[in-house]
């Protein structure tokens, strides 16, 4: 600090989660509070009109010659009139909201007070269900619960550490630095399943490019998930949880068995992707994650914790299968 202003931040060297490491984000959060950080509003010259047909031709520049600027107050009631004509000429429910998942409790609270008491709109859209919702119908399904049943502290158990759409070395550092730190210490194989070569993929490959996986699919992701399991259920079976444990804790068990040795080997799935993934994925190495996965669940059973550990990122439950992308992932791993 610098007198009463907030100078810079500080890790906790004793949270149990960041560990005395921290993101960018999280390093510059004190930017934003001070009040002079905006001052003015920036405003659209050619700003588009839906009432009358017009569409701004600087639509998505964002050079300041588009902008003017104007102060708070201003720009309030700039907006409030805009508003008041629309609903004014199409009812409330041509106004649309799209909330942030990082809202309180009381400003969702707020945003519905104004959109359905005050606009007389139903048109309410949040981050937090489009992040969430096809994920928790993944887990009730599954699970009968809509929590996921791992913790950070599960990262430096696992034997074999997977992302699946999920860029967690940009998205989530301090999630990728404490499976960098563990794969470095333990040398456990890893996999990343995402179309693109991303940080997350080489900086895994920067340890050790013997035993980090990448799967760069671009679709089918649920029959990969099963031809995995097709290698698992017919070359590793001692790796796979026992017929009587899943008669009696699952339904369904055996429908998925079956359908899975009968439609996804990893000959037959990759012959049906060819066209649509352009051969990106081999059978030797749908092969090799398997016999890694294998060998990891062998060992976390034997010594009652550890095995397999999935990360996926929102953008692989926000498919329209996104559901069936998280029950996938589920299945594989039970």
């Amino acid at each position: 600090c610098e007198g009463d202003r907030i100078t810079g931040i500080v890790p906790d060297k004793e949270h149990p989660t960041n560990r005395g490491v921290q993101c960018i984000k999280g390093l510059n959060a004190h930017e934003p509070i001070y009040r002079d950080r905006l001052t003015e509003v920036l405003v659209r010259k050619d700003m588009s009109d839906p009432l009358r047909g017009h569409v701004s031709e600087s639509k998505g520049g964002f050079d300041d010659d588009d902008f003017i600027t104007m102060d708070y107050e201003e720009a309030e009631e700039l907006v409030a009139d805009k508003l008041a004509e629309i609903i004014k000429a199409r009812g409330g429910n041509a106004v649309g909201l799209n909330g942030s998942g990082q809202l309180t409790m009381e400003a969702q609270w707020i945003e519905n007070q104004v959109m359905k008491g005050v606009v007389g709109s139903n048109a309410i859209e949040a981050n937090a269900r489009m992040c969430m919702t096809s994920a928790v119908t993944g887990y009730f399904h599954s699970y009968g619960s809509d929590a996921p049943p791992t913790s950070y502290e599960d990262i430096e158990e696992a034997d074999f550490i997977s992302f699946w759409g999920h860029n967690a070395r940009e998205a989530h550092p301090i999630l990728f630095w404490r499976v960098a730190d563990h794969k470095k210490r333990m040398d456990i194989p890893t996999l990343v399943s995402d179309p693109r070569h991303t940080g997350t993929v080489a900086g895994l490959e920067s340890i050790n490019p013997r035993n980090s996986y990448h799967l760069p699919t671009i679709n089918g992701d649920i029959s990969y998930h099963n031809a995995i399991a097709h290698v698992l259920l017919t070359k590793y079976p001692e790796a796979c949880m026992p017929k009587e444990w899943l008669d009696e804790h699952t339904n369904g068990a055996d429908a998925y068995i079956r359908g899975v040795l009968d439609h996804y080997s990893p000959q037959d799935v990759v012959a049906r992707l060819k066209l649509l993934d352009g051969n990106r994925v081999s059978v030797a190495l749908i092969e090799q994650i398997a016999h890694a996965w294998a060998d990891a669940s062998i060992k976390g059973r034997r010594r009652g914790s550890g095995g397999v550990l999935t990360f996926w990122g929102i953008g692989y439950n926000q498919m329209l299968h996104g559901q069936h992308n998280t029950i996938g992932l589920i299945n594989l791993h039970l």
